[in-house]
């Protein structure tokens, strides 16, 4: 795990997500079956806990699966993985983990599941601003990807935005919709 954060602190980014792949596929085989949380993962060795790792390894998937459809289809095969093994997880962590299959997904043509993906995210948990905020950005086309799309749709983007500013709790993320539909805004203009 280690030797993944040196490279990534070093700029090799690609080299660190072949070595964090290395590592998860010898994890999993280790988990016991009763665990359903990250946080419940127990590593024998390492500074590192696995419950602060996943969300650092899946934010790398995310940062080079634009550049390389490969990492895409491991940071894809990575998130099913985790929503699977982890349901118990906090509900934070498995809306981001949606959102990050969903763009993988997206960046690998398969349109038609990220957007199912999102809509059930948003349906499992009403309350969980960053559903919405997921769906507004892919419709809005927030942000440039290479892959498939869904249609360019700036007024749905908006009623998404609205929907998860209803259920926006936190400043942070009242800011963040609030930003967004500023975006669309310009956009449309």
């Amino acid at each position: 795990m280690q030797k993944g954060y040196r490279l990534l602190r070093e700029g090799h980014d690609e080299k660190s997500i072949g070595v964090w792949w290395d590592l998860w596929l010898s994890i999993r085989t280790r988990i016991p079956d009763g665990v359903r949380s990250c946080n419940a993962v127990k590593l024998v060795a390492g500074t590192q806990s696995f419950g602060n790792w996943v969300p650092d390894f899946e934010e790398l998937f995310e940062w080079c699966a634009e550049s390389d459809p490969r990492v895409a289809t491991r940071g894809a095969e990575f998130g099913r993985a985790l929503l699977l093994r982890f349901p118990d997880e906090e509900e934070s962590s498995l809306v981001s983990w949606r959102r990050a299959l969903a763009g993988h997904l997206f960046i690998l043509g398969s349109v038609d599941e990220g957007r199912s993906l999102l809509e059930e995210t948003v349906s499992r948990f009403p309350t969980n601003v960053w559903g919405y905020v997921a769906l507004a950005d892919e419709y809005a086309h927030i942000w440039e990807r290479r892959g498939d799309r869904l249609p360019l749709d700036l007024d749905r983007a908006r009623t998404y935005l609205q929907q998860g500013l209803k259920v926006a709790s936190k400043g942070r993320d009242r800011e963040a919709v609030l930003e967004r539909l500023k975006d669309i805004d310009d956009k449309g203009s």
